[in-house]
């Protein structure tokens, strides 16, 4: 395993994977047998922001706003979905690497809150964060 990282997802019969190297080799091993849709998109943030026309910071995360993604994908709204997806990274990946995120959505319990500039600055340089720490 070389990504651990949201490459697309399964509902029904039909999988649905970013558009991007990993992705496209995950869809190989996982989902087979399925009818496969190929997001217009990759799991980049950037190009999520682009395609859901909005910024990560003017995205709510909270557990309605999770619940809220996790239908936007199970019944496909291409129009909401890019911003789901930004939601979900966010409150599973994000929250796995970083405390601090892993709060803000436990502070969301019982209403959605805005991420601040220091949780999008901490997955802006996870990267660079991380070989820091694997070169110390």
């Amino acid at each position: 395993v070389t990504n651990v990282y949201v490459m697309g997802y399964l509902v029904n019969s039909t999988s649905y994977f970013f558009d991007e190297t990993d992705a496209q080799t995950a869809s190989k091993y996982v989902f087979q047998n399925t009818k496969m849709i190929t997001l217009p998109y990759s799991s980049n943030y950037q190009k999520l922001q682009n395609a859901a026309r909005k910024d990560r910071d003017s995205i709510p995360l909270g557990f309605k706003a999770l619940d809220s993604a996790i239908s936007t994908l199970y019944y496909y709204d291409a129009k909401a979905a890019p911003a789901a997806f930004l939601v979900l990274i966010q409150s599973t990946a994000e929250a796995s690497r970083f405390k601090y995120i892993e709060q803000l959505i436990i502070d969301g319990i019982s209403e959605n809150k805005l991420p601040s500039l220091a949780a999008i600055s901490l997955e802006n340089e996870w990267s660079l964060l991380s070989n820091q720490i694997r070169l110390a």
